[in-house]
């Protein structure tokens, strides 16, 4: 069990950071490159289950928080707490430490899979944007990590709703990650996500 779970981990990791940091050993000018990410983290009541997607998806954000440059810009919207940011400091190792541990003593308190939390994470990346220049060198990243479809608030129009918060972005650079952590998230939920140009869609199925 432990030896799949960091596999899997690992594998969420490594795909997140290579599609977010431009993670290779050719592309090391990627670090110069100012990375605004805003994730909307699942600690609803279904990732506590017998295959711990809880820690999947807190070892794949314990990584990336490790992996992030001291430039680049961070916040989390946990389903818990749909309408509040929680934003980490990345300026040095120490910073970036605590807020590894700080993540560590996340667990999944309970409650529903609410999509006001992709609207908070959404309105905190489009205030971020505001604050530069399209001609700089920016990306912005929305991320999505959890195990099943949204119960409440899910749009009508995804496809609109994207292309709206896209367009809202201007020409900055702006893409997005569904991290699809089990076999519960349904297909149209996926399709969604992948309507639009630009999206990424990480599965990561878990064997019973």
């Amino acid at each position: 069990m432990i030896k799949r779970l960091c596999c899997i981990a690992l594998s969420i990791m490594l795909l997140l950071s290579t599609c977010i940091l431009g993670v290779s050993a050719e592309n090391n000018e990627n670090k110069s490159i100012k990375k605004i990410v805003s994730i909307v983290y699942d600690d609803s009541g279904s990732m506590n289950n017998k295959n711990e997607d809880w820690a999947y998806a807190s070892y794949s954000l314990q990584n990336l928080i490790g992996l992030m440059n001291p430039q680049d810009e961070l916040s989390v919207v946990k389903m818990s707490s749909p309408n509040q940011t929680t934003s980490f400091d990345l300026s040095a190792s120490s910073s970036r430490g605590d807020g590894i541990k700080d993540v560590e003593t996340w667990r999944t308190p309970g409650g529903s899979t609410p999509f006001t939390a992709v609207n908070t994470a959404a309105e905190w990346i489009k205030e971020k944007k505001s604050g530069y220049a399209e001609t700089q060198s920016v990306e912005f990243w929305l991320v999505i990590i959890t195990d099943g479809a949204f119960e409440t608030g899910y749009p009508k129009n995804m496809n609109g709703y994207l292309n709206e918060l896209k367009g809202a972005m201007g020409n900055s650079k702006f893409e997005s990650i569904f991290v699809a952590i089990g076999n519960n998230v349904p297909n149209y939920v996926k399709n969604d996500w992948t309507s639009v140009t630009g999206n990424h869609l990480i599965t990561s199925a878990n064997s019973n």
